[in-house]
């Protein structure tokens, strides 16, 4: 379903790599070896360049609200661009299309697997959709002020932005991880306090 998906655009996928020898019974992958150019093989693999892979963040200034389940067939429908659009199951933000939509930037500014910084600019409110899986974990402040991760495209997050110049921070911030390392740091600081009160107790003897 991936491989035929614009889905697969949306992650960002710009190089695919397939089996050097198709199998009869994988027509998607047929598909894709006969849509995309290959750009290295050898007896083992293919490599295939996707160059409608969309970058790693973008902004949308439009969205299409569909009811909870109904974002993959309306992905796999082909009929929304989702370079321009984003496909939601909740009620969209306030979006506004912009004066010239050539001058909107998105950029990562730092990447790790627990943070992403960006810097976005438009003059017009819109979504800064990002080619990475939703999780509930995951946080985003707007010039350091909290703001909502919408799922967008059925399995993407996306962060609404009003019409300006800001930061961006993604945030994993799982609950139960800082319970447990604030319960592992209380645990260290009372093994040390007995640690150093034992010592103390044989010092004096």
């Amino acid at each position: 379903l991936l491989l035929t998906s614009p889905l697969l655009d949306a992650l960002n996928a710009r190089f695919i790599v397939i089996p050097a020898e198709v199998n009869p019974g994988r027509p998607d992958l047929l598909h894709l070896s006969q849509r995309l150019a290959t750009v290295y093989s050898d007896d083992r693999v293919r490599i295939l360049e996707n160059p409608g892979a969309l970058p790693r963040a973008w902004l949308v200034h439009a969205a299409e609200q569909v009811p909870p389940g109904e974002a993959i067939p309306t992905l796999q429908s082909g009929q929304v661009d989702l370079a321009t659009t984003a496909v939601l199951e909740r009620a969209q933000p306030d979006l506004a299309e912009p004066t010239d939509p050539a001058t909107d930037t998105v950029t990562v500014q730092a990447y790790a697997p627990d943070a992403i910084d960006l810097t976005a600019r438009s003059d017009a409110p819109g979504l800064v959709v990002l080619s990475e899986v939703y999780d509930p974990d995951w946080h985003a402040y707007v010039d350091g002020d909290a703001a909502p991760v919408l799922v967008a495209n059925h399995a993407l997050r996306a962060v609404p932005v009003p019409a300006g110049e800001h930061t961006i921070e993604l945030r994993y911030e799982s609950r139960p991880l800082r319970n447990g390392l604030l319960i592992s740091g209380i645990t260290v600081l009372i093994v040390a306090s007995v640690g150093i009160a034992l010592a103390m107790r044989a010092m004096r003897r």
